[in-house]
């Protein structure tokens, strides 16, 4: 699948999500609370996530029109109308690509997709595999009605499949949270 049409189901899919921030090129070296996280497993992958959030059924979402849902988890706090959610999709390859590549590919892409859009930087992380790739940070709405939200978007390629994994949140959220999590994402 190309990088623009999963970009696309990207977009469409956190659509669903709309009802002090610096940039950094250093690695992740922020240590998780292991107290305040959980595993979460899916059928080719792992990653922490906040003990509070909950599993989110892929059948109470729409189907992707290319790829599928790996993973959708949600937080039971809603803020300024925002529901935290952790989605991830998965998607076959048809050339060979970094993660940092395919990462850097959607940064690029994403500011054309919404209505208003603010690059707040990026951040590299490094994958228990030790691949690299670089957290996409950016505010951004889709429509008039929809409130502004904040944005951590990172892919990781595994073989021939890519995950794209997209944290929405509340826009003054910490991305000390959040970004360390991504991080522990594994695949399998």
């Amino acid at each position: 699948m190309s990088v623009p049409r999963i970009f696309l189901v990207f977009f469409s899919v956190s659509l669903l999500s709309a009802c002090s921030l610096f940039s950094s090129s250093e690695t992740t070296t922020s240590t998780i609370d292991q107290s305040t996280v959980t595993t979460v497993s899916g059928a080719s992958f792992s990653i922490q996530i906040l003990k509070n959030w909950q599993t989110f059924s892929s059948r109470d979402l729409p189907i992707p029109q290319n790829g599928t849902i790996a993973g959708a988890y949600t937080s039971p706090d809603i803020s300024k109308s925002i529901v935290p959610n952790l989605l991830i999709l998965q998607d076959s390859l048809d050339t060979i690509i970094t993660s940092a590549k395919y990462s850097d590919i959607n940064r690029l892409q994403a500011g054309r997709k919404y209505l208003e859009y603010t690059d707040l930087g990026e951040e590299e992380i490094t994958f228990p595999d030790t691949d690299v790739a670089s957290v996409a940070i950016f505010e951004a709405r889709y429509n008039e009605t929809a409130p502004m939200a904040l944005f951590l978007q990172v892919a990781k390629v595994c073989w021939s499949r890519v995950y794209m994994l997209n944290y929405t949140l509340p826009i003054d959220s910490s991305t000390a949270t959040y970004i360390p999590l991504l991080a522990t994402f594994s695949c399998f």
